[in-house]
């Protein structure tokens, strides 16, 4: 169910009801029982191809100019997945997929909510085609990944507001979210995965990483407290190495918390033909026709007493 007046999207998931606003990306969720007990993702990241070009060291999915695309159109679980689920289609360059525009608006046939994520270096390459697909609500939401904190990229994102920067606990500098400050940016900060070429890239690195992971958590109170972003967000594995929930009252870590990795969400590898609770999950599991049956595996893998 929709409100189309203030474009807000309602609908029921297991015991509990999801409010999704698609202007922001809000996501409220309300039970009256003790915990939320789904039947279907909320949300999902989808790997769609893992062609790159830019070979960053630290690149967890060891994504290379050889990747391979994934098979998007082909009839699969994504035809079953429940109206609203939102995705996050990331890569790899998803740019680079010769079939991502059709694919998006297949999305929109079936009405769910795609986000894209993509590099800093790609966005700055794309940006009118990026724009066109938002425009069209194609996408709604778009995670860039931080390379380099530059003018031309900080007045680019500044003003948009389907923009958040992602940034690495760990790769990313003092210099640089300095210089992301006070620009009204919203930025997500995503835990350092020692997975894929990260694992290697820290035995070269890992001093760099720990002060920069240092200056994080050491400054994260004055962030907050100052309002350097108009929103700071974070994936578990952030929370888990900055320790966020130091940072909050028990009250307020539940009311933000959105839950362990695999309850309501999932990650769908579409190259390999594979799903897992998270992207660094060492259980993964072929594909099945059904979203509700890949949940199940994921919640009977994780112990989670759902039914």
């Amino acid at each position: 169910m929709m409100d189309k007046n203030i474009n807000i999207v309602k609908y029921k998931n297991g015991n509990y009801v999801v409010m999704l606003n698609l202007n922001d990306g809000t996501m409220i969720r309300y039970t009256k029982d003790d915990e939320l007990r789904p039947k279907f993702p909320d949300s999902m990241d989808i790997k769609i191809t893992n062609r790159c070009y830019k070979g960053c060291p630290y690149c967890h999915e060891k994504s290379t100019k050889d990747g391979l695309h994934g098979d998007l159109l082909s009839k699969s679980f994504i035809d079953s997945l429940h109206p609203y689920t939102q995705i996050a289609c990331g890569g790899g360059d998803i740019m680079t997929h010769p079939d991502l525009e059709e694919f998006l608006y297949k999305c929109r046939k079936l009405k769910l909510i795609p986000s894209i994520t993509v590099n800093q270096t790609h966005f700055m390459q794309d940006i009118p085609f990026i724009q066109e697909l938002s425009d069209k609500k194609l996408i709604y939401g778009i995670g860039i990944s931080l390379n380099h904190a530059s003018k031309q990229f900080i007045d680019a994102a500044k003003n948009n507001s389907n923009i958040v920067v992602h940034v690495i606990n760990g790769i990313v500098t003092k210099d640089e979210l300095e210089s992301l400050a006070h620009h009204n940016l919203k930025i997500l900060i995503l835990g350092y995965k020692n997975f894929g070429r990260g694992t290697n890239y820290l035995m070269q690195a890992g001093e760099d990483i720990k002060a920069n992971q240092a200056y994080i958590q050491n400054t994260l109170p004055r962030m907050i407290e100052e309002k350097w972003f108009q929103n700071i967000s974070f994936d578990n594995l952030a929370l888990q190495q900055i320790d966020v929930q130091s940072l909050m009252t028990p009250e307020e870590f539940k009311q933000f918390y959105m839950g362990e990795d695999g309850r309501s969400t999932m990650y769908v590898d579409m190259v390999k033909q594979e799903f897992a609770a998270s992207s660094t999950s060492i259980n993964r599991y072929p594909l099945q026709s059904n979203i509700e049956d890949m949940l199940k595996i994921i919640h009977q893998e994780k112990g989670l007493s759902i039914d």
